[in-house]
């Protein structure tokens, strides 16, 4: 019976929420049923625990230790209808991170004290959480993503540029 409005932004000062690159579109019309899964959703037996069932409903799971692009290949095999990721609590702000490019999921990065309340109410089965989401995103066709690695022309082994992000393993 309660429904809050919240604000988006590409300014994280602000933002109550932002779109996870690789996200795709979806308008859901209604509300539909949330199911928070258990843990971290990092493994089957996380999502097999959820109840109501992933399929066909919104996933809302927490951050976690987890590589958020293998997540998303594991969330697939329970067909939820979109994901809502919500931070740990140790973050006050919406972190921004991408999904596989693979991902053919609409999602969202939620902050701790805003995944919470839907969390919460959704372990609930009486209090029959449910949310609305739309998300419209640009088509911007399909490119590959990923570091550059170049040898310096005399072919010195020694002399390596490497350009990208998360060489320190992430």
């Amino acid at each position: 019976g309660i429904i809050k409005n919240h604000t988006y932004s590409t300014d994280l000062s602000i933002a109550e929420f932002v779109h996870v690159p690789y996200s795709v579109f979806i308008n859901i019309p209604d509300f539909l049923l949330l199911t928070a899964v258990p843990n971290f959703g990092f493994s089957d037996a996380d999502w097999l625990a959820a109840s109501p069932t992933p399929a066909g409903h919104i996933a809302l799971l927490q951050g976690g230790d987890c590589n958020f692009a293998e997540k998303s290949i594991i969330v697939a095999k329970y067909n939820p209808l979109a994901l809502l990721f919500c931070n740990d609590p140790i973050f006050s702000q919406p972190i921004i991170f991408s999904l596989a490019q693979t991902n053919e999921l609409p999602a969202l990065f939620l902050p701790y004290y805003l995944g919470q309340l839907p969390a919460d109410a959704a372990r609930n089965p009486s209090m029959n959480a449910s949310v609305h989401i739309n998300i419209d995103v640009l088509n911007t066709g399909t490119f590959p993503v990923g570091n550059m690695c170049a040898d310096t022309p005399i072919e010195d082994i020694t002399k390596t540029i490497v350009i990208g992000s998360h060489i320190d393993s992430v």
